[in-house]
């Protein structure tokens, strides 16, 4: 499943800003409304009659076709159930941030003689699930990064650097720790691999290594702990997880990622049994980089180590839809989420997050 949305970050545009960010809200405005318009003809096509939603035994609520599946972690799979599925994010990042000031690319050329102008990451996502048992599912997902970052220096000469490969895949188990109608809470216990190369250089043959935040992956051992509530009920689902990424040691190239924190909150109201839209809060913390990649060249703020770390917070909306789902909870569910942040503040000079905007398939059998 997925969601969409917008918001402002609470701050009156600086001059230049306004009208720029506003045809990005637009844009996202009238994706909303074309893919609300096509899920709802969508559903009118089928012709499905509305389940009473009262009549459904425990077992039944608890696989309606509203769970979110764009979040990991926030929903689990009964005994010899598998799921597959496929994920898809773009985020952009434009602009940039100290704190919670924007800057110029003439503030940041005062001090570095390249800016890193703005940013795109394309993650596609492969996910795998299985149902061990009623109280024990399994979860693997497989990422593949591309990402783009244009440059301007102080001669007003552009450039643009890219890389592209599999990122870090991550395994994890999922464990009920209460469960009890309407609530439940589970942990998982994740860990990711580090399969995404940490020495990429640029694709266009740029000498030396990319910037951490172009590399493909952490180059360590990573702990994911997440801790989810999940709240459902025959017309509203809701909930909340709390999520960790512990970076092991340092990586070959002599760094390590710095840690991340989060929390997010969600409520779904069903307006069928296949049907929902939502609303999610998302909050982080990063880190400063540990450490430092000697073989990149620090020419930008994005190559220095301590202007990595900050915290942002997000506001997402999303559309949800089952099609073809059993009382088992088999079938297929598609998600569609986007958002834009309603605060940031940044270890910067740093590139400040636009939008983000994604879409997720699952097939559970």
């Amino acid at each position: 499943m997925t969601r969409f949305c917008i918001a402002g970050d609470g701050r009156f545009p600086q001059k230049g800003v306004a009208r720029s960010k506003g045809v990005v809200v637009l844009k996202i405005k009238r994706h909303i409304v074309f893919l609300s318009l096509l899920l709802s003809l969508t559903l009118t096509a089928l012709g499905q009659e509305e389940e009473g939603l009262l009549d459904l035994d425990l077992e039944q609520l608890m696989s309606l076709d509203v769970i979110q599946v764009t979040i990991p972690g926030a929903h689990w799979h009964w005994e010899d159930d598998w799921m597959i599925g496929y994920q898809y994010v773009q985020q952009h990042w434009r602009g940039h941030q100290s704190g919670t000031r924007r800057l110029s690319d003439q503030e940041v050329l005062k001090q570095f003689p390249i800016t890193h102008e703005r940013m795109t990451m394309h993650m596609h996502m492969l996910m795998f699930m299985h149902g061990n048992s009623d109280e024990l599912t399994f979860m693997a997902m497989v990422p593949y990064m591309e990402m783009d970052m244009p440059h301007l220096t102080r001669q007003n000469t552009t450039f643009t650097t890219r890389s592209e490969g599999l990122g870090d895949i991550q395994l994890s188990a999922i464990l009920p720790v209460y469960d009890e109608y309407p609530h439940r809470i589970q942990v998982e216990s994740g860990i990711s691999i580090p399969t995404g190369s940490v020495s990429v250089s640029d694709l266009n043959g740029r000498p030396g290594h990319l910037e951490y935040a172009m590399q493909l992956g952490s180059g360590t051992f990573d702990l994911r702990p997440k801790l989810t509530y999940l709240g459902q009920t025959d017309k509203l689902s809701w909930g909340a997880q709390a999520r960790a990424v512990v970076r092991v040691g340092k990586n070959s190239e002599g760094y390590a990622r710095g840690n991340i924190y989060g929390l997010t909150t969600w409520i779904s109201p069903a307006v069928t049994k296949d049907f929902s839209p939502s609303l999610r809060i998302d909050a982080q913390h990063w880190g400063n980089v540990r450490g430092i990649d000697t073989a990149i060249p620090v020419a930008n703020p994005a190559a220095v180590a301590g202007l990595q770390g900050g915290e942002r917070v997000d506001l997402l909306l999303g559309l949800n839809y089952g099609a073809g789902v059993d009382d088992e909870g088999h079938g297929h569910r598609f998600s569609i989420e986007g958002g834009v942040p309603i605060y940031q503040n940044l270890r910067g000079p740093q590139l400040r997050t636009e939008f983000i905007i994604g879409g997720a398939w699952q097939w559970t059998f």
